[in-house]
């Protein structure tokens, strides 16, 4: 069973124990965050990242329920950034493995994607047909055909860049 010695000044509006606990826990930290960040720095750390990491911020929480909705937790790092943010440096190890877990689960996706698309392309180019596969060279006969002898960008031949003609 978790305690925590709650001070009346501590008190305010939250006589959660929960609440207190997880106070009691990051006290000192609070305390060196508050002398060396601001409170719009810590919400702005905190904001930046998602959901699925805050999830240790749920003790912060006022509303009863398993989780933690974005609203909530917008909510309590607006109300306690400081110790929002220590709650976090505290439980760093879980939200960073967390991050890459799912970086991992992206990365497999985006492989599976791939595949779909390579295969999409052979797919695509065996059911061209004759007259289509062709297309690329009939374009570049077009280009050699209407080419201006010793301009660089239409003379396929010119070995060297000539100067403009005006």
């Amino acid at each position: 069973m978790q305690h925590a010695i709650v001070r009346s000044g501590d008190l305010g509006n939250r006589w959660d124990a929960r609440f207190h606990i997880a106070l009691d826990q990051v006290r000192d930290r609070v305390g060196t965050l508050r002398e060396t960040v601001t409170a719009d720095q810590a919400r702005e750390r905190l904001g930046a990242l998602p959901l699925s990491v805050l999830a240790p911020l749920a003790v912060l929480k006022t509303e009863r329920g398993p989780g933690l909705k974005r609203a909530e937790a917008d909510r309590v790092i607006s109300a306690y950034p400081h110790l929002a943010l220590a709650i976090m440096e505290r439980n760093l190890r879980p939200a960073v493995e967390a991050i890459r877990a799912e970086i991992s689960e992206r990365q497999e996706a985006l492989a599976r994607l791939v595949a779909i698309s390579e295969t999409a392309i052979v797919t695509l180019e065996a059911n061209l047909s004759p007259e289509e596969r062709d297309v690329p060279r009939r374009v570049a006969d077009a280009d050699a055909e209407f080419a201006e002898p010793g301009d660089p960008e239409t003379d396929t031949d010119a070995d060297e860049p000539t100067a403009p003609r005006f």
